[in-house]
């Protein structure tokens, strides 16, 4: 399988669809299944004096269900939406910068069985071999909910730290347990081979190969 996308926020910015009912659309099931080391680029959280950098350098995910639903634009790219339930582990590393204060965390890291929905709009293109996804537009980031002691850690840091600033120490845990993972539309590209797809899979895609 010939991957053109990078790690989690390639997948899951690659599974866009439209506003159409539940049923419609296609599974993807060759894409369900567990992918390891993949990358998640963060942009820091800051909250007052505070900066925090973080990384997962061995995040291993599990992609449960994926629906890809395309619907016609007039004039254009069809309309996309993805839903997608997955969960995953790994490690998280915190680094702590803000004043005096430069510390570094590394524990244990939970993504929890969670459901997203992502709505853009893709171009669909296709050789001899299959077809092409390519995200034309998707919103700035997708939602992904964890859990580690890493986040109560920051956290404990921030209210410290409150003696000598305003800072909104819940505010930044929400922040921290709900990351906001960029999707860069503009590097995002997947291959299905015809034979991993169903003549159904076929047809529905046929429908909206760009010319």
């Amino acid at each position: 399988m010939r991957w053109r996308c990078s790690g989690l926020v390639g997948l899951l910015g690659l599974l866009l669809a439209a506003a159409l009912p539940a049923e419609s659309g296609i599974e993807l099931t060759h894409l369900n299944g567990s992918y390891a080391d993949l990358g998640v680029g963060l942009a820091p959280i800051r909250e007052g004096p505070l900066a925090i950098r973080l990384s997962s350098p061995n995040l291993e995910l599990t992609l449960h269900r994926n629906r890809l639903v395309l619907n016609s634009s007039e004039g254009g790219d069809p309309d996309a939406r993805v839903e997608a339930e997955f969960e995953g582990s790994g490690d998280l590393v915190a680094q702590v910068e803000g004043g005096t204060i430069a510390t570094r965390f590394r524990d244990p890291v939970v993504v929890p069985r969670q459901a997203v929905e992502l709505r853009g709009k893709a171009r669909v293109t296709r050789d001899p071999d299959g077809y092409t996804l390519h995200v034309v537009e998707a919103p700035p980031s997708v939602p992904v909910r964890i859990r580690s002691g890493a986040v109560r850690r920051c956290v404990t840091v921030c209210k410290g730290l409150g003696l000598l600033a305003v800072v909104d120490c819940g505010r930044l845990e929400r922040s921290l347990s709900t990351l906001q993972v960029p999707i860069r539309s503009d590097q995002a590209a997947l291959f299905l081979p015809s034979a991993r797809l169903g003549a159904s899979d076929r047809a529905y895609l046929d429908r909206f190969v760009s010319p």
